[in-house]
């Protein structure tokens, strides 16, 4: 463990004259673009340069303190600090005053228009209790997470307080639980920075300080990691293997409401010939949940090691070597031999029969990707439910801001078959390749024909009679519907001389 971490203890009237200076100065991420002239992920190295091109007024100065952690001189950030007193901010463990210099003990990361406190990144700051800032799982959570308006929600293991300061915006009441009460802390200050008073914390494990409750949604980003190590409290869960992630899911129904939704990141272990997400299957069994599984990646034990130990940040070059022995005798030990990773969504739906789905996402969400993951409940619902008869007679439409991408590969004889993706507006990371009858498909729906009448007047462009496309249609929408690629608008129903079943 490196560095003493600031004790945070700002009152709330401090933090709400410090979240209105920061937001009075545009502290977010277009102001900060543009005092620095682009983008404003920063790092040790990358900091001397960006603070070379901020100016002079409040929002260059407020960028110093809490965006780069280079130092400001002592009566300038005074001035830039009015009506917050840079003493009570110093004594509160959010500056560090040394010298005629200041500089922030904290760092504050604009993010989906909030402000996100939390600790320097940096390897010199590191500590056990260590909450970092916006990583790419916490991104991959936070676009994942559909964001319906509903009265409850609940964060577990906290961390920052990113997913609870989201949720916060679409929900009446939300609880964020942690085991580090520092990570509490945090959540707070960021909750008034960000002027949001609907936020409670309360402090144990996982589950614990909210037994027998339930909510609407429930979000977790837990410290999945499989490791040796039981360093970081943000990353080691300290128990066996993928315990962690079994844990967490296995509990997950019994706090949610009839309907409700919960979506988590986790790593978990299968065999090398065995299908990735049968793991997670036999845990969620009887669980009351329809389950959708979408798998990222899975990797050797070599590889695993690798990622998270450089993840960290925390092990010297001349280190790596005994950390990567470490890692893979323990996985060796336990028998791993792939480990994945991947984000589960559960919905609760005790009078039903459950179902449990399974797709691949092979890159990282984009944008608000939440409506997507509701077109896959969606589409799983349909098409478990009622075959090509009940599919035949949807009415779809296409999404708005999808594209189209077409590729044709260069070579030395020439341009190769050309290749097309659909690609929406805000997705669950997939990459969906489709043919020549589905993307006629999609140019055709118009959100008042249905399947059947689309098709009828596909085959009528060709000279064809009805229904000899709909065998193919039917195959195509399929593809497009279960990925979430089209929008279903209405179920006209059965005609009047089918009876409904």
């Amino acid at each position: 463990m490196t560095g003493t971490p600031p004790e945070l203890k700002p009152t709330r009237e401090l933090a709400e004259q410090l979240g209105g200076v920061l937001r009075g100065a545009r502290y977010n991420t277009g102001g900060l673009m543009v005092a620095l002239g682009g983008e404003i992920t920063t790092s040790k190295l990358k900091a001397p340069v960006q603070d070379r091109r901020l100016g002079d007024e409040h929002l260059a100065q407020l960028a110093r303190l809490f965006l780069l952690g280079v130092p400001v001189e002592t009566e300038t950030a005074r001035r830039a600090l009015v009506p917050a007193d840079l003493d009570e901010l110093t004594e509160a463990g959010l500056l560090h005053q040394e010298g005629g210099t200041v500089k922030g003990a904290i760092r504050v990361t604009p993010y989906a228009g909030l402000l996100l406190a939390h600790d320097s990144d940096s390897a010199e700051h590191l500590h056990s209790d260590i909450v970092t800032g916006v990583n790419q799982a916490a991104k991959t959570l936070a676009s994942l997470t559909p964001r319906e308006e509903v009265s409850t929600a609940l964060d577990i293991g906290t961390g920052n307080g990113l997913q609870a300061l989201l949720a916060a915006v679409h929900v009446d009441h939300v609880v964020a639980t942690d085991v580090n009460v520092r990570a509490l802390g945090f959540t707070e200050l960021s909750a008034t920075l960000s002027g949001l008073t609907n936020i409670e914390v309360r402090a144990g494990s996982l589950y614990e300080p909210v037994q027998g409750e339930r909510f609407d949604l429930v979000v977790c980003n837990p410290p999945y990691v499989i490791s040796p190590d039981t360093r970081f409290v943000y990353r080691d869960g300290g128990m066996r293997g993928d315990d962690m992630t079994k844990l967490v899911l296995t509990q997950m129904p019994e706090h949610l409401n009839e309907g409700g939704l919960a979506q988590m990141l986790g790593n978990w272990v299968h065999a090398e010939h065995e299908q990735w997400s049968a793991p997670a299957k036999r845990w969620l069994e009887g669980s009351g949940c329809d389950v959708l599984l979408l798998h990222h990646a899975s990797v050797d034990p070599l590889n695993y090691a690798e990622t998270w130990i450089k993840a960290a940040a925390a092990t010297e070059p001349k280190d790596f070597p005994e950390a990567l022995d470490r890692w893979t005798d323990h996985f060796a030990e336990l028998g791993i031999e792939r480990v994945a990773s991947g984000a589960v969504t559960l919905r609760r739906r005790s009078a039903a029969t459950n179902w449990a789905a399974e797709l691949e996402m092979p890159r990282a969400p984009v944008a608000a990707a939440g409506d997507h993951v509701l077109r896959l409940l969606d589409a799983q619902d349909l098409l478990r439910d009622g075959g090509d008869e009940v599919l035949a007679r949807q009415v779809f439409a296409p999404l708005a801001g999808h594209r189209i991408e077409r590729v044709s590969v260069y070579s030395d004889e020439g341009y190769g078959e050309e290749a097309s993706q659909l690609i929406p507006q805000g997705d669950a990371g997939m990459e969906v390749g489709v043919d020549d009858l589905a993307l006629a498909l999609m140019r055709r729906l118009d959100g008042e024909r249905t399947l059947t009448e689309v098709e009828a007047g596909l085959a009528s462009e060709i000279g064809a009679e009805p229904g000899t496309l709909l065998e193919a249609v039917l195959a195509a929408a399929r593809s497009l519907y279960e990925r979430g690629l089209m929008l279903r608008i209405s179920d006209p129903g059965p005609p009047d001389d089918e009876p409904a079943t």
